[in-house]
């Protein structure tokens, strides 16, 4: 199903206020993120086009999880937008990959200075990653 999902994780207070992206063709790892990040707010995008039709709306997001491989807009691709448009969510960029050693991982690696994960990852690294993206740690 393409499109954007937002999470039903809007309970108040300190977790709850974060707001993240996540960008993913495979439905089933934004909703395991979304499980991972609740009770904080996950809207999820299938493509990265997707993705930037949000972006425009200059909703805020704590951090923006994105999968390198996606159809016609990859990960790379969608942070060179955020770069142009949306420069404040730079600092914010964590990519996800089932590729590793691919050319677009290397670029990956190169633009943001947060750990590449790689699938099939782990609770703790999908904390770890968005722990250092939001700039806080709020994840017990």
């Amino acid at each position: 199903m393409p499109g954007c999902a937002r999470g039903q994780g809007d309970l108040a207070g300190r977790r709850g206020d974060f707001k993240y992206l996540v960008v993913d063709d495979e439905p089933l790892i934004g909703a395991a993120f979304e499980r991972v990040l609740f009770p904080g707010q996950v809207a999820r995008c299938t493509s990265g086009e997707d993705a930037v039709l949000l972006l425009e709306k200059r909703t805020h997001f704590d951090a923006i999880v994105s999968d390198l491989m996606l159809p016609a807009m990859n990960g790379v691709r969608l942070y060179g937008w955020i770069e142009l448009h949306r420069p404040e969510l730079c600092g914010h960029v964590v990519f996800m990959t089932g590729s590793p050693h691919s050319k677009l991982a290397r670029e990956a690696r190169r633009l943001s200075k947060y750990p590449l994960l790689v699938k099939p990852f782990n609770l703790a690294d999908v904390r770890r990653a968005v722990t250092e993206a939001t700039g806080q740690s709020f994840l017990k």
